[in-house]
């Protein structure tokens, strides 16, 4: 890695003696002959004393002010050497001590010097996050954060005008063209990228422009699951490993009746934080504002002083299926849902369930807090990567008797409409023999690990249960069957 850092470097700065060799003594092999393939950070000094004599020299280059400086999709490389702390007090990044780290760091202290003395005139970083600076320190903090303001939101991205004369100018029927905009509204669109007033959201563009060259070609694009998708893969797997985001998304990837994703209401964002803010498992503010800058939320476009949503429905995807990929469940879900659709099966896909809630719910406080509705909502995150399914929570009905009511999630498949109650019951008031075990409720919950649905249904609630008697299934058959049906 340090080696291909260094000659990264070293190649930008031979492309620059390139571009302007007539002007730094017209030949570019002699200005390579003084490069250091091994300090590359010597290299961009001499860089920049070359052109500040040549500025002073030619009078040719008397209205230039100096170097600017781009660096674009800045996050790819250092996000490698991120990583969550395992221990308190543990490394922020695995890259402080090493040959990377050093040269980042020294790199980024010669830029801030060069710009002091004043050849270097503006620095412009794309792509990046506050995480990958927050190792730097003082070797750079000249930086002025302007991901979100209101003058520059736009400039991310396509807006549906853009689109719209794109379409028109391939396609003839209006009908066609409307189609495919509504195709890359649902998928491309929704980022939102100022925090301080309602702007124009804006589409994904390098996405879109893939859209429209599958089109142009014939193809048939992958609206669902684009290879330059909006949420970075690096992002997605710290992300599948932080219960407090993956708390947040199941929030918010419930829907209106409109079929919006709901909004998650925030009051603090943060414009600096480390990874040691994201290891602090009640930092739910920190998550927000890295989630942010990856894509995976955007400020709402009709509250953004107070409100996040998830952008798009690739957003959305792309992160359900990365939590699968965590707890080793694509594959079994992928066929359990096949079973749904084809069968109306519904017990594989709860098995799957109980095996993402086995491996995450694993402390005497998840098992404890989680609610009726927390539970329903985890399993309405796994189902949304299946769009055949259009699965709805707290489904609103009418009852025989006229009043209203609700449905826990409701579903369809071909040729049936699944109805689902969910109902919570602590371990602890099942009457399940642990022996003289010192933590009676993990000791229940290793033990249920290896029952079967047909074992469960048949476990009695404990004597002590003054609401509850009999067995699951006759709790279930008795008096919450009927109450569903009605």
């Amino acid at each position: 890695m340090p080696k291909i850092l260094n000659n990264f470097l070293n190649c930008s700065i031979k492309a620059f003696y390139r571009k302007y060799a007539a002007y730094l003594g017209g030949n570019f092999t002699d200005l390579c002959q003084n490069i250091d393939n091994e300090d590359p950070i010597v290299n961009l000094a001499e860089c920049a004393e070359s052109v500040r004599y040549a500025i002073q020299q030619d009078e040719r280059l008397a209205g230039i002010e100096g170097i600017y400086i781009l660096v674009d999709e800045y996050d790819s490389f250092p996000n490698s050497y991120l990583n969550l702390p395992k221990i308190v007090g543990g490394s922020e990044n695995a890259w402080d001590e090493t040959a990377v780290g050093r040269t980042f760091r020294s790199f980024w202290a010669t830029i801030k010097a060069l710009g002091t003395e004043g050849i270097i005139k503006r620095i412009f970083i794309t792509g990046i996050s506050p995480l990958s600076l927050s190792g730097l320190g003082s070797a750079f903090n000249v930086a002025r954060n302007l991901s979100f303001h209101k003058d520059l939101a736009g400039l991310c991205g396509l807006t549906s005008s853009d689109l719209e004369a794109a379409l028109i100018g391939i396609y003839e029927d209006p009908e066609v063209y409307d189609h495919f905009l509504l195709q890359m509204t649902e998928f491309y669109n929704g980022y939102h990228f100022c925090r301080s007033k309602t702007v124009k959201t804006v589409y994904n563009t390098e996405t879109c422009l893939a859209y429209l060259q599958c089109r142009i070609e014939g193809e048939k694009p992958a609206t669902q699951d684009p290879e330059n998708s909006e949420v970075s893969e690096v992002f997605l797997r710290r992300f599948a490993t932080s219960a407090p985001a993956i708390r947040d998304f199941e929030k918010a990837l419930e829907c209106d009746e409109k079929g919006n994703f709901m909004p998650i209401e925030y009051s603090n964002f943060k414009l600096q934080f480390t990874v040691r803010d994201l290891s602090n498992e009640e930092d739910h503010t920190s998550w927000r504002s890295l989630i942010i800058y990856f894509g995976g939320l955007t400020f709402h476009p009709e509250k953004p002083t107070t409100h996040l949503k998830i952008p798009n429905r690739v957003a959305a995807n792309r992160i359900a299926l990365a939590v699968l990929h965590k707890y080793d469940l694509r594959n079994s879900l992928t066929e359990a849902l096949q079973r749904l659709v084809n069968y109306g099966e519904l017990d594989r896909t709860l098995g799957c369930y109980r095996e993402l809630m086995m491996q995450r719910d694993i402390t005497t406080d998840d098992l404890t807090q989680r609610s009726e509705a927390n539970h329903r909502d985890s399993f309405y995150f796994c189902l949304l990567r299946n769009h055949s399914l259009v699965p709805r929570a707290e489904f609103k009905v009418i009852k025989p008797d006229q009043t209203n009511g609700r449905i826990d999630l409701v579903f369809q498949v071909p040729g049936r409409l699944i109805i689902t109650e969910w109902k919570f019951y602590q371990i602890q008031h099942l009457n399940v023999p642990v022996g003289s075990s010192g933590n009676a409720v993990l000791a229940k919950a290793d033990i249920l690990r290896d029952y079967t649905l047909p074992q469960i249904i048949e476990l009695r609630f404990g004597h002590w249960d003054k609401y509850h008697r009999g067995t699951i299934r006759s709790w279930v058959m008795e008096n919450e069957g009927p109450a569903a049906r009605s």
